[in-house]
């Protein structure tokens, strides 16, 4: 898929009741808007890398898990995220996968999670929605090409 130019739309269905979405101790609707606008970003831009041109995928965001977890004794005083085994990233959504045409190649249900992803190598700044970032990044260049190939 050289010349790949396909397009996102992303929803996000009720991202207040998501798992985890919080960036501290109060979660904001800016906060919320921060994180899904990431989260957009990165369905979009898989989107642009391995669909053909004139394909779309529409997602419905049904759940978000960010990878860690705030530490309730410390998030009082500041914005602290602790990453452990234990809090791996995990996102549900819904898809569907048009052709040019219209017409759907595939529509089914993803979730996808990374029970090891502080053993990925990683150098510099990690954004919030870094793992989970990845986990979209890894599922459209894996199985859309697939179901893709497949269809």
């Amino acid at each position: 898929l050289l010349s790949a130019k396909g397009t996102a739309t992303v929803t996000f269905e009720d991202p207040e009741s998501f798992t985890d979405i919080e960036m501290g101790a109060i979660t904001t609707d800016k906060d919320i808007t921060y994180i899904t606008g990431r989260l957009e970003k990165a369905f979009t831009k898989g989107a642009s890398r391995n669909l053909p041109d004139g394909y779309t995928i529409q997602v419905t965001v049904k759940d978000v898990d960010l990878a860690g977890d705030q530490d309730p004794f410390y998030s009082q005083l500041q914005d602290i995220r602790i990453y452990k085994e234990i809090y791996w990233p995990r996102i549900q959504f819904d898809y569907t996968i048009q052709d040019a045409d219209g017409n759907t190649v595939s529509q089914s249900e993803a979730n996808l999670k990374n029970m090891t992803y502080l053993h990925d190598i990683h150098v510099g700044y990690r954004e919030i929605t870094h793992y989970t970032d990845r986990l979209i990044k890894d599922w459209m260049k894996r199985d859309i090409r697939k179901i893709l190939k497949n269809s």
